[in-house]
């Protein structure tokens, strides 16, 4: 997650992270990146934190 912050040019250093699976089904009047009526498995939430800091979400999708 340091690494990730560091290419967006951020300054913060993570000492904790967790991830996140999730199965879900998107509306079928989903929009933007949601293909509409569809079955998501496996899909991935990474959040990260600093000492005492707000969690962060870095990344997600597979």
């Amino acid at each position: 997650m340091n690494e990730l912050e560091a290419a967006n040019d951020a300054q913060e250093t993570f000492t904790q992270c967790m991830m996140f699976r999730t199965d879900f089904h998107s509306p079928k009047n989903a929009a933007g990146a949601w293909t509409p009526a569809h079955e998501y498995t496996d899909y991935q939430w990474w959040l990260a934190r600093s000492d005492h800091g707000r969690w962060k979400l870095m990344t997600w999708g597979y």
